[in-house]
């Protein structure tokens, strides 16, 4: 049977598919790593795995310089990227060079929705500023790597995990034409040099078993304590960061940056104050779920200082939305001390729980 003959009468038996996702994710502070955790534990999946995983943190020393990356991350979240995956176990990837596969303009939405039936998660860069509803729709131009994980041959719409025009994390319907536009933009071209936009990375979700092990939470947490660059410890088979700081040190390294921000005019970089409140929110969630499973338990008193830590990052949170509109210094200090409240309490619990 004639290949295009072959597509279309699968797009006629079959109109719409979406694969499933976590929604939210544990994490989203950054976009990669929102759309990796949303495969990776799809239908509550994999929490042993993630709970076990994302205790040591980092801060980015030359933060002056550091262009459009990240100031604040969640180790190893940011080693889930393409080609950098901390998850391969989970989450299989697969190239598609659409050269050696001819796949024109065309065909590529009806070749996405085959990936998708067939189990594939599907990314992309793209020049994201072509997509209605997203954050980057008010832009000209912007290139991002996207995620789709459904169709619909009827609205013509694809299915994307990406930030909104308000800024929140949420599952988009893009229009195929516009996908189409985002993919094959001309500026995209030019920046890749002149050549096509013509890879496609397909995601697998897989599924094995993973022992909780709370001794290497223990190591995690001595790691943090002791300020340690843990990705020393994986550099085998993981990028090794000699460029941050880690754990406790991450917070002298905060309040540097913070003091260094009213001369500048763009304000805090809100992905900071979203990474650490969810670096908190889930230290204090994986002893939570470690008790429910009778892993391990510590005392009721520090579960309440954990949880009193994610209030007060919340609040961290809030404080950075409003310097960034306001631009009021005294609210710098104010975040400043919160931050030394947090540092001081983790010190103080971390050492207790290393004890115990």
């Amino acid at each position: 049977m004639d290949n295009n003959l072959l597509c279309m009468d699968v797009i006629n038996r079959v109109e719409s598919n979406c694969l499933d996702i976590c929604f939210p994710p544990p994490m989203y502070f950054s976009h990669h790593v929102a759309t990796s955790l949303s495969i990776i534990m799809a239908n509550n999946e994999n929490k042993d795995w993630f709970y076990n995983n994302f205790i040591q943190a980092t801060f980015y020393n030359d933060f002056a310089n550091i262009g459009s990356g990240h100031l604040y991350g969640i180790y190893p979240a940011m080693e889930t990227r393409l080609r950098h995956f901390a998850a391969s176990q989970y989450l299989m990837e697969t190239c598609i060079n659409l050269n050696i596969l001819n796949l024109m303009s065309d065909r590529l939405c009806e070749n996405v929705k085959l990936f998708i039936d067939n189990g594939y998660y599907v990314s992309c860069v793209a020049d994201v500023s072509r997509l209605k509803g997203t954050r980057y729709a008010q832009r000209d131009f912007f290139s991002h790597r996207i995620m789709i994980f459904g169709y619909d041959f009827k609205s013509h719409t694809l299915d994307i995990l990406d930030f909104d025009h308000k800024q929140a994390l949420n599952k988009i319907k893009v229009m195929m034409d516009d996908f189409l536009d985002a993919f094959y933009s001309e500026r995209l071209c030019a920046q890749l040099n002149g050549h096509k936009n013509n890879t496609l990375v397909l995601y697998e979700r897989k599924t094995r078993p993973f022992t909780a092990d709370f001794g290497l939470v223990r190591e995690a947490l001595s790691d943090y304590l002791n300020s340690y660059n843990s990705s020393k410890r994986y550099s085998l088979i993981l990028p090794c960061d000699e460029c941050s700081s880690w754990g406790i040190a991450t917070y002298a390294k905060m309040v540097e940056y913070l003091n260094s921000v009213p001369e500048k005019s763009e304000g805090i970089d809100i992905r900071m104050a979203h990474a650490f409140y969810e670096h908190k929110k889930i230290m204090y969630d994986r002893f939570e779920y470690f008790a429910a499973r009778k892993i391990y338990s510590t005392e009721n008193k520090i579960r309440k200082q954990l949880e009193s830590n994610v209030r007060i990052a919340e609040i961290i949170r809030l404080l950075v939305i409003k310097y960034n509109q306001t631009k009021d210094v005294k609210i710098i200090s104010t975040i400043i001390n919160k931050l030394k409240d947090i540092e001081e309490a983790e010190k103080y619990l971390y050492k207790k729980l290393l004890e115990s």
